[in-house]
């Protein structure tokens, strides 16, 4: 008896006989899932830097609006 029963309508999957687990044999369809998936992860960490730096950019603006301020109430003094 065959380790593996093709699934019905399914033809990239097969159901293990002894585990009774679905498989997917599908290598073009394991692939493309690999693919979205290190999309995924190389956009997340875009995002991610995106907003660092976007962070880092509002820091420096409030720390040169506070040295301004500073400036200018030394002057007027």
């Amino acid at each position: 008896m065959s380790k593996y029963v093709p699934v019905k309508g399914y033809s990239g999957l097969v159901r293990d006989t002894q585990s009774n687990a679905l498989i997917n044999v599908d290598t073009a369809e394991i692939e493309q899932a690999r693919q979205r998936k290190r999309l995924r992860i190389e956009k997340r960490k875009e995002e991610s830097d995106l907003k660092t730096r976007v962070e880092n950019v509002e820091n420096t603006l409030t720390e040169i609006k506070t040295l301004l301020r500073t400036l200018l109430d030394n002057s007027y003094k």
